[in-house]
């Protein structure tokens, strides 16, 4: 099973290239779907954290209060790092199990999406990667409009995350995301194409199968 990291910064796209690969029969495993898993209602990784960091970061229905957890953590390395512990060997399991679930369906590639994959230098762990990139601009309005939040925070979270000029030199494969929703099904169909072997053909009206 060849396994191709995508990745992109905050606002980038890259959720929507995710759809549009699995929209051409690519399976698409996402990161953060899992890491989400990982801390359920009623999870033995949420009853860690809860003991890990207190009641806090709870809501009111008992659900992990996902911006209640990022205040007690964001600036603390020490408390990140027991939280990164505790999700981390989780979210790798859930992967894994995956993995051998698509290979046993008949499936030779499939896709991760990692948000920060650059930073945390996993580069070296797949077939190849595929980074999104757009305008700092543009994905600042994107992240503004979806979120809800002041740019202030969006420029926080940008802090932590590579330019796209880092990442850029070390991607193998790039998607320019700041153009219309047909230029980008372009560059998708492309890849699906010439790196996962997938026939692209067009129904009447065009739209894209595999």
């Amino acid at each position: 099973m060849k396994v191709y990291g995508l990745t992109g910064g905050i606002g980038s796209g890259k959720s929507t290239v995710a759809r549009l690969f699995h929209g051409l029969g690519i399976p698409v495993v996402d990161a953060d779907v899992l890491a989400r898993d990982a801390v359920a209602p009623g999870s033995p990784g949420l009853a860690e954290v809860v003991a890990t960091f207190g009641d806090e970061v709870l809501d009111a229905a008992g659900r992990l209060d996902r911006h209640a957890l990022a205040r007690v953590v964001f600036n603390d390395t020490e408390k990140k790092r027991r939280l990164e512990a505790i999700i981390h060997p989780r979210v790798q399991m859930a992967f894994m199990s995956e993995v051998q679930r698509l290979g046993a369906s008949g499936h030779d590639a499939m896709i991760y999406e990692v948000p920060i994959l650059f930073e945390k230098g996993l580069e070296a762990k797949f077939a190849g990667v595929v980074l999104v990139c757009a305008p700092l601009e543009v994905r600042m309005a994107r992240v503004i409009e979806r979120d809800g939040i002041d740019p202030a925070d969006v420029r926080a979270r940008m802090r932590h995350q590579l330019s796209d000029d880092e990442t850029r030199a070390r991607a193998t494969y790039i998607i320019e995301n700041d153009a219309d929703l047909a230029a980008l099904e372009r560059q998708v169909e492309a890849l699906a194409r010439d790196v996962f072997g997938v026939d692209i053909q067009r129904a009447p009206g065009g739209t894209p199968h595999a």
